[in-house]
């Protein structure tokens, strides 16, 4: 089933929870346009370069694009730390309820950044440096209380499949190809790979991608489970846009985004830990006001 496209976008509101450094690290577009690679664009003089992550607000989105278009948004330290101040800007806007991540250019995330590695000295305290900066981005998503869509494109490698594993629901393009990369360069995985990835299609295909750094098309990864959806490349971005945009505007927002946490938390528990945060989060959101509207509707039936 292809995701609900919205009828309508609300023009742009953004509320910053930031200090002047994170915006301007993390880009702020606020009401400007789509740009001409398939993203938001925004305006940038010689004075003010592209950010390395832009954030945009939109009718209770936040989306956040990676923007290292020309290195396939290969992970530097800059994009690892301005990713994980992104989401935590997210994560502390009210008027945030779903956060949409995606890619600019050819491709969603290329992995660490391998020319970054070969031109430095010290290639071990570097990369230790990068997986540490990369890693509370990934804690920052698997953290958020609120849904996450993932729309990928051309390729999905490295820390970038990482990333995916703490997507809720991921979009990709048709032609879009996931593969593991770090046994092409003789390095282990970072970025939750070895933790997100057994648990979304399983130990087994996970070794299988990992230890054959075999290539996955987006259908097999839609049949093995990582994927929810493969839609057509040029509808990506239009797809995970609708998809957040319906979800955002559901009554039931927030307690979606209390979901995700429960299901995402529920393997470092034993069931009765789980049943006690089960009961206190149910107990929590039938108290809100959009339950007690829609319990009562409901009854009256």
């Amino acid at each position: 089933m292809r995701p609900h496209r919205a009828a309508s976008a609300a023009r742009t509101s953004s509320r910053s929870t930031t200090t002047d450094d994170t915006r301007r690290a993390v880009g702020d577009i606020g009401d400007r346009g789509h740009g001409e690679r398939g993203g938001y664009g925004a305006e940038v003089t010689e004075t003010s370069p592209e950010p390395p992550v832009f954030y945009r607000l939109d009718a209770g989105v936040a989306h956040l694009e990676l923007n290292r278009p020309d290195a396939f948004n290969a992970l530097s330290v800059e994009l690892a730390e301005a990713l994980a101040e992104a989401v935590g800007r997210a994560a502390a806007d009210d008027e945030v309820k779903v956060l949409l991540l995606s890619g600019r250019g050819r491709a969603f995330c290329g992995g660490g950044d391998v020319k970054q590695m070969a031109a430095v000295e010290d290639t071990s305290a570097m990369v230790h440096e990068l997986a540490q900066a990369a890693h509370r981005g990934v804690l920052a998503l698997a953290e958020l209380d609120k849904p996450v869509i993932g729309a990928v494109h051309g390729s999905v490698a490295g820390g970038g499949l990482g990333l995916t594993c703490s997507v809720d629901l991921l979009l990709a393009g048709e032609s879009t190809k996931f593969v593991a990369a770090y046994g092409g360069i003789a390095v282990t995985p970072d970025c939750s790979v070895t933790w997100g990835l057994p648990r979304i299609i399983g130990e087994r295909r996970a070794l299988q991608l990992l230890l054959r750094n075999q290539v996955v098309t987006a259908h097999t990864a839609e049949e093995w489970g990582l994927v929810t959806e493969v839609v057509p490349d040029a509808e990506i971005l239009e797809s995970g846009r609708a998809l957040a945009a319906s979800i955002a505007a559901d009554p039931a927002a927030a307690a979606l985004g209390r979901t995700r946490r429960l299901v995402r938390e529920a393997g470092g528990r034993s069931l009765p830990d789980q049943l006690d945060a089960e009961a206190a989060a149910i107990a929590h959101f039938a108290g809100r006001p959009e339950a007690a509207s829609l319990i009562q509707r409901f009854a009256a039936r």
